[in-house]
């Protein structure tokens, strides 16, 4: 059993960096009497830590009745996820933990979890999917054994490997070229669309981080990529890795930003129509519109992003610049998801090397 230790050993912060608060507690193994000094972070204010602490305290008991679906709510309401995280969690408890998520915690066996593992591997769910909702449970099994003592179990559920399928994927990714690109652009009717997916082929932003874009976050040929966001109502969050960039703009663009930017609309907002940010669903339509009338073959939105990753890779840029630029977490992320254009890359390495 894991209880928290009291006192001195837990107390909050305030990360300075992201301006959100955080709880460093100690938790002892009973059995053992091991202690592991650890840390939960992401509060928004001072409150909400306390809050937390203080239910770390108090919650604290050997064993719980609550059922796997439960623990996830609560769960949930501890992280303090985004409105997209959220509907991913439903999601997740809703369609693929199956009958485990009506059991309580106390009666679930490592047996059950092989069970509802195997289960989840012979679904029709992506590989992706899959592992995150293998994450999803880990982390609601990790709760609860911190706060409630039970068994920890995270251990028992391994992710799945890729399949050939999935490599195959990878190698197909959906892209246009430039050329592509330009074509599309001419069947785009309104002019801040067309501004605004020309941010994204030409960036490689994530188009929540290209409806967040502020006024006071362009600096001539640089824009400060700090915010992200899917509608109006949920407002501006960070952006997917918590880590803001400085991303660079071609002459073009920068033209293109700026002038919008120096626009007298009573908004603080970059992209916007009748004064009020871009909302994801006119965006959707207008852009598979225009798909349609040009005749090239389907991609998505974020199909941009990967567009431009693909544009520098295989034009033999750094894969450590594009990574920064891109915002991933890390630098495997960024090969893991174009180890494809890889050889490309080595090609014109070797031109470059060859003409001198």
């Amino acid at each position: 059993m894991l209880i928290f230790i009291g006192g001195n050993n837990m107390s909050v912060y305030k990360d300075k960096n992201k301006g959100t608060w955080y709880v460093k507690y100690t938790i002892e193994d009973l059995p053992t009497g091991t202690k592991k000094r650890t840390t939960k972070r992401g509060f928004k204010t001072a409150k909400a830590a306390k809050e937390w602490e203080h239910k770390a305290h108090t919650k604290v008991e050997p064993g719980t009745s609550k059922t796997l679906e439960e623990l996830a709510a609560e769960w949930e309401a501890n992280n303090q996820p985004s409105e997209e995280t959220i509907r991913h969690y439903n999601e997740c408890v809703k369609f693929r933990l199956y009958n485990l998520k009506k059991k309580r915690i106390d009666d679930i066996s490592k047996v059950d979890l092989l069970k509802w593992r195997t289960s989840l591997g012979m679904s029709s769910y992506s590989t992706k999917t899959k592992n995150d909702t293998v994450t999803f449970l880990n982390g609601v099994l990790k709760f609860a054994a911190m706060i409630y003592g039970v068994s920890d179990m995270s251990s028992v559920l391994k992710r799945f490997k890729k399949t050939d399928e999935d490599v195959m994927k990878k190698k197909d990714m959906n892209v246009w070229t430039p050329d592509e690109f330009e074509h599309f652009l001419s069947y785009v009717d309104r002019p801040i669309y067309r501004d605004y997916f020309t941010f994204l082929f030409r960036t490689g932003c994530r188009r929540g981080e290209a409806i967040a874009l502020q006024k006071s976050d362009v600096h001539g040929s640089f824009v400060y990529i700090c915010y992200s966001q899917r509608t109006v109502k949920e407002g501006l969050k960070p952006t997917k890795t918590r880590q803001n960039r400085w991303v660079a703009m071609d002459d073009k663009l920068a033209e293109i930003v700026n002038r919008l930017a120096a626009v007298d609309n009573n908004s603080n907002y970059v992209f916007t129509y009748n004064n009020k940010p871009l909302c994801p669903s006119p965006i959707d339509f207008a852009f598979k519109k225009a798909i349609e009338k040009s005749g090239l073959k389907p991609i998505r939105i974020h199909d941009l992003r990967h567009s431009h990753a693909s544009w520098l890779i295989g034009n033999g840029m750094n894969i450590v610049a594009v990574s920064k630029r891109l915002g991933h977490a890390s630098v495997e992320q960024t090969l893991t998801t174009y180890t494809h254009l890889i050889p490309a890359a080595d090609e014109a390495m070797m031109r470059f090397l060859n003409k001198n």
